[in-house]
């Protein structure tokens, strides 16, 4: 994984966390009815933003950021348990090294920069997404009011005509 900010990111020591950890997300989580199945003891803080990362797909399909200063990707902000941490890194797959857990500064709403948790893809070149996978993020996103031009990004990664 290459990134031109490398002090910005620090990978989190496997199954170290506390309860009440932060977690940004901004691909699939953001879908409320899927991340409370997942995690349900997880709670829904609200928006932030991510500063200088944007939004990609990685070669497998999924979503993934990556450093580009001036850009921002835009997600929900949950709180976690141990036990919803566990599960998310089952649902990431960490352990196949589909994905990184790692620790970022994220911006909220309102509100300075604080740490938290978010899932960067193992390999972060870019790649074509799997379009449930997308339709899912470009359907959940609206529900935050995210700025209409970071909107109008997620629906480029594309869709088939018969959405």
């Amino acid at each position: 994984m290459t990134m031109a900010r490398k002090e910005s990111i620090r990978v989190a020591p496997y199954g170290i966390a506390r309860k009440g950890n932060l977690y940004f997300a901004y691909g699939a989580n953001m879908a409320v009815r899927d991340m409370r199945k997942r995690c349900p003891g997880a709670t829904l803080l609200g928006t932030a933003k991510l500063c200088n990362w944007r939004f990609q797909i990685a070669r497998e399909g999924f979503a993934t950021v990556v450093s580009d200063p001036g850009k921002t990707v835009f997600g929900t902000l949950w709180r976690l348990t141990l036990r919803d941490l566990r599960a998310l890194d089952a649902y990431e797959e960490i352990d196949r090294g589909v994905y990184i857990r790692a620790k970022i500064d994220f911006r909220p709403r309102r509100g300075a920069g604080v740490p938290g948790i978010i899932y960067i893809t193992a390999n972060a070149g870019p790649g074509r997404p799997q379009w449930r996978y997308i339709r899912g993020i470009v359907e959940s996103a609206p529900r935050f009011k995210f700025p209409a031009a970071y909107l109008r990004e997620l629906s480029k990664w594309g869709a088939p005509a018969d959405w």
